[in-house]
């Protein structure tokens, strides 16, 4: 996967803050393509503004691409240090008003990889009354709420 999606990003080039792109994804993975949402600016961190419009614009890709399934990070909340509860929020937000307008996304699995991550968007979600945000071992929602991975969890 290494070298192969390296090159593919090397023809793309930077992207615009706040926007995404398509690249095939190559070697062992077992997804057809992988969007990549540009959400931190160069030297500094992320804002809800690029968070907002990343999110938007991975979901628009996958609707473009007639996608089935995504995975999204919590984008902008690791090397972008932006605080997750917010993130959480935005993305909720965001995949809500995508889901409203026509999507042909069935799930949406919100990959976090720490606990932590896990517990704020657990929070945030159950707040805003999202039933079907569950972890990676319960069956796939009817409806699109969000999937979570937790890392205590076996793969």
């Amino acid at each position: 996967v290494g070298p192969s999606l390296q090159q593919e990003c090397t023809k793309i080039g930077s992207i615009p803050l706040g926007e995404a792109c398509v690249t095939p994804a190559g070697g062992s993975l077992r997804v057809k393509h992988i969007i990549h949402a540009g959400a931190i600016p160069l030297g500094t961190w992320a804002t809800k503004e690029s968070i907002r419009n990343a999110t938007a614009n991975a979901l628009k890709r996958a609707k473009e691409l007639g996608v089935k399934t995504l995975a999204l990070p919590a984008i902008g909340t690791g090397v972008g240090s932006f605080p997750i509860d917010r993130c959480a929020e935005i993305m909720l937000d965001e995949t809500r008003k995508h889901v409203e307008a026509g999507t042909t996304l069935e799930t949406i699995w919100f990959v976090l990889l720490e606990e932590t991550t896990y517990a704020f968007f657990d929070e945030v979600f159950t707040a805003a009354g999202v039933e079907d945000f569950r972890d990676e071992t319960a069956p796939a929602p009817s409806s699109i709420g969000g999937q979570a991975h937790r890392p205590d969890e076996p793969e």
